[in-house]
């Protein structure tokens, strides 16, 4: 996968779309006004620490008051804050709370990552990520909470539906990377909504329908959104997130 030259793309036409604030891309941009929480700079910060060690932006109203937490992981080679543009866009529901936390792993230009190039760091960065979601769920014990990523933030998200929790509503996987070695899922997965663009170079749209038997294979309820294009997140593909919040909604908190 690449590193800047890969960074999300996500068309302007976007604000006609989902008449937010300006959509995020994973060019360089200017940073978000969002607050942000650093628990910790260091990857080798310890687990118990809140978010799991994790540098993350918070957006949305506070977690405290939230019945839904929208959590959200950028895409290889992006900086910590590049989907933060998503959370005026998503319609996850006027109380809800949205946390992106930077990836663990920082690269030669800055940028930060899941899984390094050489396929090393996953785990850990996985681990912490486990436990920034149970921080997120003590924080907020009440709401449900959905998963979301793009590229390799779209595997870590996927990885967690194997954590069987009660409260994970739903996974929102936009181009989506895979696991080398997937986990098993429970009986009752959390649905999920897999974008991907026909034309994707970064990661081929055979994976990504892979992904979709996989899953659909081990009981999960996939809501499958192809689309002409490349490695991004066009606006038919955030159409179709908010369609996936929007019927989580008959369900959820």
């Amino acid at each position: 996968m690449t590193t800047s030259a890969s960074r999300l793309l996500i068309v302007l036409s976007l604000v006609l779309v989902a008449c937010g604030p300006r959509p995020t891309t994973q060019a360089a941009e200017t940073p978000a006004t969002a607050p942000s929480t650093q628990a910790a700079t260091s990857p080798a910060a310890p687990p118990s620490l809140p978010w799991g060690g994790l540098e993350v932006v918070q957006a949305g109203v506070p977690l405290a008051d939230a019945e839904r937490v929208v959590v959200l992981f950028h895409g290889f080679g992006a900086p910590g804050d590049d989907l933060v543009g998503l959370a005026g866009v998503l319609r996850a529901g006027p109380e809800a709370a949205f946390v992106m936390p930077a990836a663990p792993h920082v690269l030669e230009n800055g940028g930060r990552c899941w899984r390094r190039r050489d396929g090393s760091g996953f785990a850990e960065a996985r681990s912490a990520v486990v436990d920034l979601v149970a921080h997120v769920h003590r924080e907020c014990p009440d709401g449900t909470v959905v998963v979301g990523g793009f590229s390799q933030g779209g595997m870590i998200a996927g990885s967690l539906l194997a954590e069987g929790w009660p409260y994970l509503e739903g996974a929102i996987l936009f181009s989506p990377s895979t696991e080398a070695e997937p986990r098993p899922l429970p009986s009752s997965p959390a649905p999920v909504l897999i974008a991907h663009g026909r034309s994707d170079r970064i990661v081929p749209f055979s994976e990504a329908e892979a992904l979709r038997v996989r899953l659909e294979g081990g009981g999960c309820a996939v809501t499958w959104h192809p689309f002409e294009g490349g490695h991004s997140i066009p606006g038919s593909a955030l159409g179709a997130a908010n369609q996936f919040l929007a019927g989580l909604g008959t369900t959820g908190s």
